[in-house]
């Protein structure tokens, strides 16, 4: 016996309407720094895949933040690239502006 759902795309359509219209609210409700970090996280992701992970022949450039760097694909810069300072390497470990870490956010940010 064959079961027939009646309006089944009209059902569909409801659903797909909740499921939008809650991350709408959801999202109104967030905090402005907290948009900000979920836009900055989806940037650092894309980046991360498009990307290529190559250091080699990198210029110069002068970042303000870690964050900048990383969206350009200036991120885990070594003491050896031009781009390096050491107001950038938080941890002293030669490694300046180091993916995240895990957690709940960045290990360090700045001010």
């Amino acid at each position: 016996m064959k079961v027939e759902w009646p309006n089944l795309g009209r059902w569909m359509l409801v659903g797909c309407g909740l499921m939008v219209g809650g991350l709408v609210g959801w999202w109104l409700t967030l905090k402005d720094w907290q948009r900000e970090e979920l836009v900055f996280r989806a940037r650092w992701q894309i980046a991360l895949v498009t990307q290529s992970p190559s250091t080699e022949n990198r210029p110069y450039r002068n970042f303000k933040s870690c964050n900048e760097a990383r969206l350009a694909g200036y991120g885990s810069m070594r003491a050896d690239e031009p781009s390096y300072r050491s107001e950038l390497d938080y941890d002293g470990d030669g490694v300046a502006c180091e993916p995240w870490c895990g957690g709940r956010g960045w290990r360090w940010r700045l001010p």
